[in-house]
Order: C-alpha cells, then sequence, then structure tokens
C-alpha cells in the first residue's frame, strides 16, 4: 500500500459532475516514509479547486498553502474509518481504494 484515496460519490450525478453542482471529491494520501503520507484532495468540478485544503477559490486560494499537509498512518486510519462509517452506517456512496 502506497496510496489511499477515499472518493465520495454521494451527491454525484454524471451530467451535472464538471459545473452542475453534483461533484465527487477525492482525498488522496500517498505514503512518503515510514508512518508519513501526503495528503491531497481534487473533485470532478471543472473550477478551481486547492490540492493542499480541499475548497473552491477564484483567482488565488486564501488558505496560503504552498504543499500537502503530512499526517502519520493513525491519522490516515481515522479518515478510512469515518469513510467506512458513513458508507457503512449512514449509506453514503464511499468508496475506499488502495493502490500501489
Amino acid at each position: 500500500m502506497k496510496i489511499v484515496k477515499i472518493v465520495d460519490s454521494t451527491h454525484f450525478e454524471a451530467d451535472k459532475c464538471s459545473n452542475g453542482g453534483r461533484y465527487s471529491f477525492t482525498t488522496t494520501f500517498r505514503k512518503i516514509a515510514d508512518d508519513k503520507f501526503e495528503v491531497s484532495y481534487s473533485t470532478s468540478a471543472d473550477f478551481d479547486y486547492c490540492p493542499f485544503c480541499g475548497s473552491f477559490y477564484q483567482g488565488s486560494c486564501p488558505c496560503g498553502m504552498e504543499g500537502p499537509d503530512i499526517v502519520s498512518w493513525e491519522e490516515v486510519k481515522k479518515e478510512i474509518e469515518v469513510a467506512n462509517i458513513r458508507r457503512y452506517h449512514n449509506g453514503e456512496n464511499i468508496e475506499v481504494r488502495w493502490e500501489d
């Protein structure tokens, strides 16, 4: 396991996924060292979306981040647990993907 992706397609609709407000959102945790993961964000929307804070913006993102957050494996596991609760207990369309 080098990459964990949490894909939230709860409100996704194929005909409105680019600019119609029904987007998917992905949080990616990429392993960069023992117990260290780089976090990035993406969306199916065609609008400006900050890969560092996970927010839409116009012009430049007000978050001011110049690089991704770095988190531990414990923090990644917590995010996976939350995603699984949302999927299995709340019935949301959340998927956890493991990639090499």
